[in-house]
Parts: structure tokens; sequence; C-alpha cells
């Protein structure tokens, strides 16, 4: 009954995980699109998204622990040592259902990257146009912090 547990979540989690690269892949045709009224949505649907999954992490490690324990094993140990104790037929659910998270997380992991330097182009747009209208030059930094060195229009009126 705790495997059965413990492959649902797993279950739950791989569906978020798919959610989160559809999320990701939608903020990404925004970004392109130049739609930049769209981006606040499509990170608020990805930030969701998190969020759920934060919450079945949670129930996952607690599943996770119990049935480590009742395989008597450390009860802090990877799905990878579970699976090698748990009997065949889950062994093999839980080793596939590893290996294709981790394939979604690659992906996720690369659909990041290519936001990150996406986000960064709109930054440095940004940047340049507040450089011509305001006259401050370099009001954000790469990472998308404000240049404590450059005024703000509203600190030159203050």
């Amino acid at each position: 009954m705790v495997a059965d547990n413990l492959a649902q979540i797993l279950w739950e989690q791989k569906t978020l995980l798919d959610e989160l690269e559809f999320r990701l892949e939608a903020l990404e045709l925004v970004a392109r699109a130049g739609r930049h009224n769209r981006i606040a949505k499509a990170c608020q649907e990805v930030a969701v998204i998190r969020a759920q999954m934060d919450t079945v992490d949670d129930r996952r490690r607690k599943e996770s622990a119990a049935y480590a324990a009742s395989l008597g094993i450390d009860p802090n140990s990877p799905l990878t040592e579970i699976a090698k104790k748990a009997p065949a037929e889950w062994a093999l659910t839980f080793t596939t259902t590893r290996v294709e998270m981790n394939e979604q997380l690659r992906r996720i992991e690369a659909l990041v990257g290519v936001l990150r330097g996406l986000l960064t182009q709109r930054l440095d747009l940004i940047d340049e146009l507040l450089g011509g209208v305001l006259g401050v030059p370099n009001t954000y930094q790469a990472n998308g912090t404000v240049d404590s060195k450059n005024f703000s229009l509203v600190s030159q009126i203050a």
C-alpha cells in the first residue's frame, strides 16, 4: 500500500513537470513574440505550478521516507536506492519514473536557460529605451536589478 502511495505521488510530480514544461514553453512563445504585456501572466502561471510542485514534493518526501523505512533502509534514501530494494514490479516502476522525470528536468533546465537569455535581451532593450528617453544609461544591470550608480527619473524629481 505504501508503494502504491509513493507511485501515485511520483505520477503527480511527473504530471506537474509536464505542466511546468508546457507553461515554460508558453512563456517562451510570449517572450519571442514580444508580447510584454503577457509575460507577467505567463510567469504567474509558472509560479502557480511551482507552488503545487512544492506541496507534492513534501508529500513525496514523507511517503518516500515511510516506504524506505518499510524496506529497512535509511528513510532519507534517494529513489534510486528505494528502487534497488523494492520488489521487482515496483523497482521497474520507480526506475522508469525516475528516468522519465530526469529527462523532463533536463528539458525544463534547457527551457529556463533559453528564457533567461530572452528576458535578458528584453531587459537590455528596456534599458536602451529608458536611457534614450530619460537620459539615464544603464538603468538595469545584466541580472535585472536596478543599477544603484544611476538615478531614476523618480529620484531626480525627489
